[in-house]
């Protein structure tokens, strides 16, 4: 292969900027040093596919712990974009951490949820950091809800940075109810009707929420609601 001078963000691999396969490598590893290292990684690979929940679910958690998510952090650095700010809140880059649990829009989400306190102490360096501590303290079924409240964080960010809509909480709980439920197949009611449906938390300590979305025959949403309610069974609370 014919010798090239590279770009000067690649420059500093190489003494003289001319092209070599040693420069190349290391280059390789600055990058992987950057987003993680997983793809050969089992460890990790486990800790995403060994999670319960829909394959979707496992789908989103593995594009974020390699850093696939096109947040404006990864943006600048493959120079798609010189602006790394988030877009919703204006005040932080926006790295995954951030869009997933820091930016306002999420912070609404995660402190309707009740479990906003499974993260305090969590690490803030990366995701894939922040899983792996999860993984190791929490329950499986509230890590299930966790991370289906990622995924409601991440849709609803794309919803207002894409769509220019401001979905509100209670539709983005719904989302998470969604995600966690691929196994029931959502039919739209017939025409004319309206369908409720329901999905209730039941914490270990604190008040019950009780979330309900009632839709058209089209499968768009008529109305949402929320209500906290002392703590019950499931069964007591959807009644």
């Amino acid at each position: 292969m014919r010798n090239r001078e590279l770009p000067n963000i690649y420059s500093s691999c190489t003494k003289n900027g001319i092209f070599t396969v040693k420069s190349c490598y290391w280059l390789a590893r600055d990058v992987m040093a950057v987003v993680g290292d997983v793809g050969s990684n089992e460890d990790y690979w486990r800790l995403v596919w060994n999670t319960q929940g829909p394959p979707k679910l496992k789908h989103f958690l593995w594009g974020a712990v390699k850093g696939n998510l096109a947040v404006k952090d990864r943006l600048v650095q493959r120079h798609v974009t010189n602006d790394a700010t988030c877009h919703i809140c204006g005040g932080a880059r926006e790295t995954i951490i951030h869009s997933l649990f820091e930016c306002s829009a999420a912070k609404e989400i995660w402190e309707h949820s009740e479990l906003s306190e499974h993260l305090i102490d969590s690490p803030t360096e990366s995701f894939i950091a922040r899983w792996k501590w999860l993984y190791g303290k929490v329950e499986g079924s509230i890590l299930r809800r966790m991370a289906a409240l990622m995924w409601a964080a991440w849709r609803c960010r794309n919803l207002i940075v894409f769509e220019n809509e401001h979905p509100d909480v209670v539709i983005c709980l719904w989302l998470v109810f969604a995600a966690t439920t691929s196994s029931v197949v959502q039919k739209c009611p017939p025409q004319g009707c309206i369908k409720a449906n329901v999905d209730v938390h039941v914490p270990a300590v604190g008040n019950t929420g009780l979330w309900i979305v009632f839709r058209d025959a089209d499968g768009r949403f008529v109305l949402t609601t929320m209500k906290k309610m002392e703590a019950s069974t499931p069964e007591c609370v959807e009644a």
